[in-house]
């Protein structure tokens, strides 16, 4: 699987795997750049069906730590 690789080696288009990615795309977030600039901002749970649990998925994508959504 991917887990092993960089974060920032990740780009193009969400995969149909990646967490709460129809939520994401009707969002109008479909690329994991696009995903990867609100996960820095902390606005992924603005979007309507991402929580704080799939926040915390798409953290651990991108090999960030999800310590917030952990509480």
């Amino acid at each position: 699987s991917g887990e092993a690789e960089e974060g920032r080696a990740l780009r193009g288009k969400l995969p149909e795997d990646f967490p709460g990615r129809a939520a994401l795309e009707a969002g109008g977030v479909t690329t994991y750049a696009q995903a990867r600039r609100r996960l820095k901002e902390g606005t992924l749970t603005e979007i309507a069906g991402i929580g704080e649990a799939t926040a915390a998925k798409i953290a651990e994508v991108f090999g960030e730590s999800g310590d917030e959504a952990e509480s």
